[in-house]
């Protein structure tokens, strides 16, 4: 049951975690300190994940965590170093950073993950003065501590401020780049980010899928083919498996900067296709002149078994192609079939696609 446990804690799917803590207690399966740790660890992930995806009520979640709180102090747990910081992980991804800090005053030996846990709770609910309190009381410092501080600045947009934490830290991890680089991207500043991750690579720090991402971002809007095309051969020859969020990044630096080949080559290798991934290829089709095929694949997108609803950006994509190929008649069609079977509708730019080839053709009026 702990593998399992810890396994749907660990996924998408935290709320399998507590169905089988619950199936544990109905069938009277033994549990121990292990259990505990992955259940508090499926409540925080699944508190976050009914936010922004599952419909779900958060206050059972809660509960639920509370519960979890009451039987380990039955047990006599609640003194496991690995359980308490669980337990202030828990209250403070639920938002009751009240609690975690009172959980945090009563531990008498407070390891510096206790701490980070602490000033990451407050940083998350934008109380920089406790943050920082909590910051300077700290008999020690590690990296965690540090990246906390360069994410705090990065979420208020001060770049600068961050870059002056990165300068004085006495060690830097992959996250300690991660955080800068992306923090770069934000605000648009792509040279930055592309300069920063060759000091990385200079530094012999190992980047990352969520460096690479942020990296490959940064050469989709700046056309550095270069570079994007050495991280792709560079995953390929280490046999990394190009999917989910890579995928995306690769498949959208390829499209930008025109190299359609090595896009469908992206593409064709992604087991699963997200709507990000089938946009990517369209509007890159279709912008680069390759009309037919930006449609034909919109066609295979709507009748395709991975059940993937088109969105505003794809029909951008169809209705540019469209108007590259003098289709009015097929454009007219998208236009109105966007609003009628997907419930799209439309915005400026698809105006805009409809006015340019209307136009085009001396249909003024229209």
């Amino acid at each position: 049951c702990n593998t399992m446990i810890r396994a749907f804690a660990n996924s998408s799917y935290p709320l399998q975690a507590l169905y089988i803590y619950n199936h544990m207690h109905t069938t009277n399966v033994v549990s121990d300190h292990f259990t505990y740790n992955f259940v508090l660890k499926a409540c925080s992930r699944a508190h976050k994940f009914a936010q922004e995806f599952v419909k779900c009520d958060e206050f059972i979640i809660i509960s639920k965590g509370g519960e979890v709180h009451c039987t380990v102090l039955k047990l006599g747990l609640d003194q496991d170093p690995s359980i308490q910081n669980s337990l202030l992980c828990m209250y403070s991804q639920c938002g009751l950073v009240h609690v975690a800090q009172h959980l945090f005053d009563e531990i008498s030996n407070r390891s510096l993950v206790s701490w980070n846990i602490m000033i990451s709770a407050y940083d998350r609910v934008n109380d920089s003065k406790s943050a920082d309190y909590l910051l300077e009381s700290m008999p020690h410092k590690n990296v965690v501590s540090w990246n906390t501080v360069i994410g705090r600045y990065i979420r208020l947009g001060d770049i600068e401020g961050a870059r002056r934490v990165f300068q004085i830290m006495p060690q830097r991890d992959a996250v300690s780049w991660n955080s800068l680089i992306a923090g770069c991207v934000s605000v648009k500043d792509y040279e930055g980010a592309m300069g920063l991750f060759s000091e990385m690579q200079n530094a012999e720090v190992r980047p990352t899928e969520v460096t690479l991402i942020s990296v490959l971002g940064a050469c989709a809007e700046t056309g550095a083919l270069e570079m994007g095309s050495k991280i792709h051969e560079s995953l390929k020859a280490c046999g990394h498996k190009i999917e989910g969020y890579l995928g995306n990044a690769l498949l959208n630096m390829y499209s930008k900067c025109g190299k359609l080949n090595s896009a469908w080559e992206v593409f064709n290798g992604m087991r699963i296709k997200t709507l990000s991934c089938w946009n990517a290829m369209i509007v890159g089709l279709a912008v680069h002149g390759y009309c037919e095929e930006a449609l034909q694949l919109f066609s295979e997108m709507e009748s395709g078994l991975d059940t993937v609803r088109p969105n505003r950006v794809t029909f951008l994509g169809v209705l540019i192609a469209c108007s590259h190929k003098g289709l009015v008649d097929k454009a007219r069609w998208n236009f109105d079939h966007m609003a009628k079977q997907y419930k799209i509708l439309p915005d400026i730019k698809h105006y805009g696609c409809m006015v340019d080839l209307l136009s085009r053709f001396g249909l003024l009026e229209e």
